[in-house]
């Protein structure tokens, strides 16, 4: 009597080992696809493989286009030069010259996280990166090329044609093909995480120093900076996507109108568009006309606007009064993001 409880216990053990080893089995029947009659899940998994394949053989592609230097009329620039990865995505210079020499008259605004960007260029002139991405190539100012001598370059190079009969399944290619593909790269460029996200997001309170804590709560309060470069779970890049004017432009050149050759509204004279703070700290010189040499500079900008000057330009600009340790906090802060 008394090794009957034990003996049923040791049945029911067996039994609880053998329903586990079968859920076991069936996990791994169901995952690899090692089933009588798995045809569906095998076409399934082969449908999948190759949008996969599609996927990555069109970034590879619109990331090939956009650094062929020979997409431009003479051969001297590409997208990259103006875009270049290691200045996140904008350039070294204010503003670098295109083919031919030719120089324009804003910086190359930074392509980190364009896909998040609901209207494209300083002015907010056009929207879809497809759209943007061909522009460059025909401006005289940036690639200065034609659309037909573009399709002829790129339908001509045997490693473009076998991308595109990849993706497409046809060697034809038209000027359309090209700028999706390049703003399909664009997409692909995003920002990675930030100290600030580790701090404000993970609760690292040592992913950034005391000075750069305190000069985010100067950000969001005595500083306003967060009144256009707004940051929340569902925005966080520091952007509003809006127009200002806020008093920046080039000693020589104060003719430029900004979103006003947009729209034709008067009120639009000398706005651009709220750019990002995503990893700011990497690409100086700053502002649409890249007039402002350090993040410090764009600081002492805004401290010592002359506002009796400058207030029917753009209302939110007001006197700051931060004192140069507050400065300096705001400027470690900025360091951060």
């Amino acid at each position: 009597m008394n090794n009957r409880p034990k003996q049923s216990s040791w049945r029911g053990g067996l039994k609880i080992i053998i329903g586990i080893i079968a859920k076991t089995i069936t996990a791994v029947w169901l995952i690899v696809g090692l089933n009588i009659g798995g045809s569906a899940h095998e076409e399934y998994s082969d449908k999948a493989t190759k949008l996969l394949s599609v996927a990555d053989a069109k970034l590879a592609l619109g990331r090939k286009l956009f650094t062929d230097m020979n997409l431009s009329a003479d051969s001297s620039v590409s997208c990259a030069t103006c875009h270049d990865p290691e200045y996140s995505y904008t350039s070294s210079q204010a503003i670098p010259a295109g083919a031919g020499g030719h120089i324009g008259s804003r910086r190359p605004p930074s392509l980190l996280d364009i896909a998040s960007k609901p209207a494209l260029f300083w002015d907010g002139r056009m929207h879809g990166l497809e759209r943007q991405a061909l522009y460059p190539m025909i401006a005289l100012n940036e690639m200065g090329n034609s659309i037909q001598a573009v399709e002829a370059y790129v339908s001509s190079n045997p490693e473009y044609q076998r991308l595109f009969e990849q993706i497409n399944g046809t060697k034809k290619v038209s000027i359309v093909d090209i700028s999706h593909a390049i703003a399909a790269f664009e997409r692909s460029i995003v920002s990675e995480k930030s100290a600030f996200e580790r701090y404000y997001l993970d609760g690292d309170n040592l992913a950034i120093s005391q000075s750069a804590s305190r000069g985010w709560q100067l950000f969001q309060t005595k500083a306003g900076c967060i009144q256009c470069h707004i940051y929340s779970l569902k925005n966080q890049y520091f952007t509003d996507h809006e127009y200002h004017n806020t008093a920046v432009g080039r000693q020589d050149d104060k003719k430029d109108l900004g979103r006003f050759y947009s729209t034709i509204n008067i009120d639009d004279r000398g706005k651009f568009r709220t750019a990002s703070l995503r990893e700011v700290g990497g690409r100086k010189p700053y502002m649409h006309d890249g007039s402002i040499q350090t993040l410090r500079a764009v600081v002492e900008h805004y401290n010592n606007i002359n506002i009796k000057e400058t207030n029917h330009k753009t209302p939110i600009l007001r006197e700051l009064n931060l004192s140069s340790e507050e400065v300096e906090d705001l400027v470690a802060f900025l360091g951060t993001i």
